[in-house]
């Protein structure tokens, strides 16, 4: 809650700095009567609007509140007179509705967080950007919606009638055949094998920012790096593009690893006339959305010439996977996520057929992190099991050098987190394929099932969600059993004081944060999702809950903290199991296997 009320009181500044005079704050949340008060004697707060106020009524201020109704649709405005309306949130979480009846108010203007910052636009610009969001987001998931249905219906019907109709779900795709006749065009490759750089290894990844996918990025640098013979480097479509996208930068940095940001280029340096007429016959058939990234990645791996191009994730994957067939890179190799692309927001028609090109190339090379992600790739691309390999992941044992009292006590002392209490934590993005609010309604039940309220809730991370997640705290009354100090770069202090990691993911690769946790000799309670079930040693190092039930996970995560002995025991399992599954010299060795230099 401290950290949400300086978050009111930062809107009031910046509206204050911007001579904004006239101010209604709405706040979807509950807050208490002091802090109700604290605002309302604000001398440029007319009036707020709240989901509810806490504590002693407040008879003096009652015709300068209002309230969102129990949905938080909808809202009502205090009988006051103000010209801008700051709202504590982003801008996707108000309704065409609730705007509406801001405009009718004679609110002209409306304060929000867009990226972290703060930003003034008139409730008219406002209405048209929600309407023409909306009317897309509904088209993009009605889309969405269709081709996931026709996937699934269609590829069982095709595996089930066999090889002989084997020609209905792969020659006939105009899609695919699109693709297939660009990366194997007879004026390609622009270059032969002789003229690629014997060791030299370049990585490709759109950002590096903090993310799972990146973390492992870094790792496979830094262990090839400290290997001393091969020439490793990155190259990055958005770094410096957003806030968090140099994220990983200075750690490359400080081992010595070159870092790039992707140029803006064209292809005529790289083929004659004669070919460049010829090649464009197929290249104007791809989408025109990814014609030009394409280009910029042929020409940095034309004038780099790395015998290994690693792309990390989808869109990249095929976007540099193409530009790197059509270079000529003789060691193509794309990393895939946890899971299919079709399961998330990112997802775009051209994928599927690009990738079932791409799997033809004889340089090409698909790896996954995890079983459950290469089946689920297999599945969705009908390929065989030879086409995809699994390396999992390999953690720095660096990161999770052993943290000294003094680290801890000072940690303890910031957040307010008292030496005798249990911590149950974790540490992830608060995305939707995350479910954190899964993971703060389990807490809830924790407490409510506990005998022990000396409980602590130690959740470290950042994201969309958190205003959601900050209002389920409120509505659940443990505004003080949950501590959220943000995003940390060295994630070793905090997991040093957990004594139980809670992952409530939908979707998971092989989670970094789980193997850490083992290591650090923390047993892990997590749901079923995808490689979870390759990174715990289930009933041994951890448990993996069936169910995505609150009171499932939360009976799970007490019955562990009541069985000291099975707590001991599975301490000790999990750092072993951890140091010798996910050891970086293991996944190096398996990377350069892949290889093959």
């Amino acid at each position: 809650m401290i950290l949400l009320h300086e978050l009111i009181r930062n809107s009031i500044r910046y509206c204050k700095s911007i001579e904004k005079r006239t101010l209604i704050i709405a706040m979807p949340f509950c807050i208490d009567s002091d802090f109700a008060r604290e605002l309302l004697e604000e001398s440029k707060v007319m009036g707020i609007i709240v989901y509810g106020i806490k504590g002693k009524e407040l008879l003096n201020y009652k015709k300068r509140i209002d309230y969102f109704n129990s949905k938080k649709s909808s809202w009502k405005f205090p009988s006051v007179e103000a010209k801008v309306l700051v709202y504590i949130g982003s801008n996707d979480e108000i309704g065409i509705s609730m705007l509406f009846a801001a405009f009718n108010k004679d609110i002209r203007e409306i304060v929000y967080i867009y990226k972290n910052v703060w930003k003034v636009e008139s409730i008219k610009y406002t209405l048209i950007n929600i309407f023409f969001d909306k009317v897309a987001g509904i088209l993009k998931k009605i889309m969405e919606f269709i081709f996931c249905k026709i996937e699934l219906i269609v590829i069982p019907i095709i595996s089930l009638l066999g090889n002989k109709f084997k020609w209905f779900s792969l020659s006939s795709d105009r899609s695919m055949k699109k693709f297939a006749e660009l990366i194997f065009s007879p004026y390609l490759p622009i270059l032969s094998f002789d003229k690629f750089t014997k060791g030299k290894i370049v990585h490709v990844n759109s950002a590096l920012a903090c993310g799972g996918a990146e973390r492992q990025v870094v790792n496979t640098l830094i262990g090839l790096k400290q290997l001393g013979t091969y020439n490793v480097s990155i190259v990055c479509e958005r770094l410096h593009d957003f806030d968090d996208s140099d994220f990983y930068l200075l750690k490359l940095q400080g081992m010595g690893i070159t870092t790039k940001k992707l140029k803006h280029v064209t292809f005529e340096n790289m083929l004659d006339t004669k070919n460049l007429e010829n090649f464009n016959q197929h290249f104007k058939k791809i989408p025109t959305s990814i014609k030009q990234a394409v280009i910029n990645y042929a020409y940095e791996f034309y004038y780099s010439r790395p015998e290994v191009v690693h792309l990390w994730q989808d869109s990249t994957n095929i976007i540099a996977g193409i530009a790197a067939c059509i270079v000529g890179v003789p060691r193509i190799i794309l990393s895939t996520r946890n899971m299919a692309p079709f399961r998330f927001g990112y997802f775009q028609r051209y994928m599927k057929p690009a990738y079932m090109a791409l799997s033809y190339h004889p340089n090409v090379k698909f790896i996954n992190n995890s079983n459950a992600g290469m089946n689920d790739y297999l599945k969705w691309l009908n390929l065989s099991e030879d086409s995809f390999s699994v390396i999992h992941n390999g953690i720095n044992r660096t990161d999770i050098k052993a943290v000294s009292i003094d680290k801890k006590n000072e940690f303890r002392q910031k957040y307010g987190l008292p030496n005798e209490v249990i911590v149950i934590g974790s540490i992830f993005r608060f995305y939707a394929e995350k479910d954190p609010l899964l993971w703060i309604n389990t807490a809830a039940e924790i407490i409510k099932r506990s005998k022990n309220k000396n409980i602590i809730f130690l959740l470290i991370g950042a994201g969309p969600l958190m205003t959601t997640m900050q209002d389920l705290i409120l509505k659940h009354g443990l505004s003080d059993k949950v501590i959220m100090p943000g995003v940390m770069k060295i994630p070793a202090v905090p997991l040093s004081l957990m004594d139980i990691f809670l992952l409530t993911s939908i979707n998971e690769g092989t989670p970094n944060v789980v193997i850490e946790a083992q290591l650090s000799g923390i047993p892990v309670v997590s749901t079923d999702a995808g490689g979870v079930r390759d990174a715990i040693k289930n009933s041994i190092t951890g448990w993996i809950v069936d169910s995505r039930s609150p009171i499932d996970l939360a009976e799970k995560v007490l019955e562990l903290l009541d069985d000291k002995k099975s707590l001991v025991n599975t301490c000790k399992n999990a750092s072993l199991f951890a140091e010798k599954s996910f050891g970086m010299e293991r996944m190096i060795s398996e990377t350069l296997n892949y290889y093959g230099i």
